[in-house]
Formats: structure tokens, sequence, C-alpha cells
């Protein structure tokens, strides 16, 4: 079984700005988070490999374990098309995407690189 993406983290140096970006980008409001009910146990999921000092530009895994996922409580209004990884090295990329049975489109690139195609209220766009 494939994995599937449910939140994609953006970085940013100032959170407000974050969010007004992703906002006018999707035309979705943001929810809040940071905090779950005491219901809620997740542990993050890395993968064994690589080496330590490899740039990876594969988001962690989280495993829910046996409380509800936090998108049950979320109103729909994106929906992730297609993610996207540039790598210098994508073989490798596509090594370990395969082990992590994560789909991705995998380039060239030269320098690692994540983007997100979404769908939303304003169309078709992506998320660099």
């Amino acid at each position: 079984m494939r994995s599937a993406i449910d939140h994609i983290v953006v970085a940013t140096s100032d959170l407000q700005d974050g969010i007004d970006y992703v906002e006018d980008l999707l035309g979705v409001a943001s929810v809040r988070g940071g905090s779950h009910p005491d219901t809620v146990t997740w542990q993050l999921t890395f993968p064994k490999e690589p080496e330590q000092g490899f740039v990876m530009p594969v988001p962690f895994f989280i495993d829910w374990g046996n409380s509800a996922h936090p998108a049950s409580r979320c109103e729909e209004g994106a929906t992730l098309i297609q993610l996207g990884i540039q790598h210098p090295d994508p073989a490798e990329m596509q090594r370990l995407s395969d082990m992590l049975e994560f789909d991705a489109a995998i380039d060239l690139g030269a320098r690692s690189t994540l983007t997100a195609q979404i769908k939303c209220p304003r169309g078709l766009v992506t998320l660099v």
C-alpha cells in the first residue's frame, strides 16, 4: 500500500506571513493547530535511512495510532494532486520514495526542493 499525504508543512520565518501566503494562494482559510485533545496520540516516524548529513526532501510520517485522525475534524477545501521532489540525486530520491512506499514526481534539480500541486477554490495551484 502506498503512503497517503494528509498534511503539508510550510517552513516560514514569520508565522503570519506563512499563513497569509498559503491562504492567498489556495483561497482557503487556515485552521489553527498546535494542540490536540488529550485523546490524540501520535508518533513521528522517520525512515531508517539515509546516512547522517544527507538532505532528504521527503516528509516525515505520523502514526496516529488508535486516535482519530485530525483531518476528520477539518472542512474540505484543498486536495493534493501531485507532490514534486527536485534533487541533485534523483535516483537516490526514487530509491527512498520506493522504500517509503511514497508517490512523488522526482526530477533532477540543483538543490533539494519540494513542490505541491493542489486543487483548491483558486483552481490548480503550485505551492513552492
